[in-house]
């Protein structure tokens, strides 16, 4: 059966306010047995304060940071370009050392009567989604682009447009079932006409009385109009087909923008995912251990972001560290050896032992910026 990284949003939390509504959210859904979520980047860096409360938060509810949402505007203005890739790359940081994996950009900003991008505006944004992507690379994440109604890429005539002028080395996807299909867009047919640049979904159903909210004025742009997943009209099952298809194996987002009863409606998705959908809630990562960087392994080698969300462990100018492409919960094979990434309950195990056939492989931190170490034992000899 097909399985992927499941986890759930906090934006019905968001929606119905409240103080602190983001730690309401992350409680209620690791509650509900949740392992992983996602949030809004501003209000998780505003709320690490002072610096540890939200590394605190993830380990008393054990979860794990699948994706920070980065929204901002005027992608389309050169001269504001380097302030966003700078706060982009600021909203990365954070992302990855809290154990973070994706940072889904949004470009928020347009009510359904606001001008649309011109061509020579949409260059400009992709030259700076470019630039972004290519630097949370560098940082060891992933840039996926959010299409929503209410921003500049909404529209499935837009979504092709930006698809075609960013570079699928740096620019991934992060398409929202409900929100395509919202606009009369055709989730199954974007999710397969983009499935090999899909970096991060959020699985979201309309409610069968949007299109009479519509007719009654209803902007798009609002919260209003979705339903618990499996209540509402969006083909969910063939969406996630899709998926399924190419063996898409990153995070599956449930969510839902609006609702009265927010770890209800939750409790309703949850149900959906594992009963309907066969989804395991299992998640082996949870929330990363205080002060280790998570750019770093087991084996005291630096993480660096592949292909298909897997990690490169590159040996930093070091020939004896040994190289492995390990991804959150799998291991790939590379150099006809399989090498292994080792996560307990509480996140990353750093410095245990582990042993491959006849390798054994043990790691240690070292804080403060200095160099990895990889400590390689074969059948009793010690290289370092």
């Amino acid at each position: 059966m097909y399985q992927a990284k499941i986890g759930y949003t906090t934006v019905t939390w968001a929606v119905a306010g409240g103080t602190d509504w983001m730690e309401a959210g992350m409680r209620d859904i690791s509650a509900l047995g949740f392992g992983a979520f996602e949030t809004f980047s501003n209000v998780a860096m505003e709320y690490d304060d002072p610096p540890g409360r939200f590394r605190a938060l993830l380990q008393e509810l054990n979860l794990h940071v699948a994706c920070l949402d980065k929204i901002r505007s005027v992608y389309q203005d050169p001269a504001q370009s380097e302030a966003i890739i700078a706060d982009h790359e600021e909203s990365t940081r954070f992302l990855v050392d809290h154990g973070g994996e994706i940072l889904m950009t949004v470009p928020i900003g347009a009510p359904d009567d606001a001008p649309r991008w011109t061509r020579e505006e949409f260059d400009t944004a992709a030259s700076a989604l470019n630039e972004i992507g290519k630097r949370t690379l560098d940082q060891g994440a992933t840039m996926a682009l959010h299409p929503h109604w209410g921003t500049y890429v909404q529209s499935p005539e837009e979504i092709d447009l930006i698809m075609e002028l960013t570079d699928p080395r740096y620019v991934f996807f992060a398409p929202d079932s409900g929100q395509i299909a919202k606009g009369d867009g055709d989730p199954v047919a974007i999710a397969r006409k983009y499935a090999d640049r899909i970096k991060h979904v959020h699985l979201k159903d309309v409610a069968a009385n949007w299109p009479e909210l519509r007719e009654q004025g209803a902007a798009l742009a609002m919260p209003a109009g979705y339903a618990p997943l499996g209540e509402g009209t969006v083909d969910l099952k063939g969406f996630i087909g899709v998926l399924a298809d190419v063996n898409y194996d990153g995070w599956i987002l449930g969510e839902l923008d609006q609702h009265d009863d927010p770890k209800g409606s939750a409790e309703i998705g949850r149900r959906f995912l594992t009963d309907e959908m066969g989804f395991s809630l299992d998640f082996a990562g949870g929330a990363p251990p205080s002060g280790v960087d998570f750019r770093h392994n087991p084996l005291g080698c630096l993480l660096v972001q592949g292909v298909n969300d897997a990690f490169a462990c590159e040996a930093l100018a070091r020939p004896s560290c040994v190289s492995c492409v390990c991804g959150p919960i799998h291991c790939r094979r590379r150099a006809s050896r399989q090498f292994s990434c080792v996560r307990a309950g509480a996140g990353l195990h750093v410095g245990r032992p582990h042993r491959i056939g006849q390798y054994e492989y043990s790691g240690r931190f070292l804080p403060g910026g200095r160099e990895p170490r990889c400590h390689h034992h074969h059948r009793g000899h010690h290289a370092e």
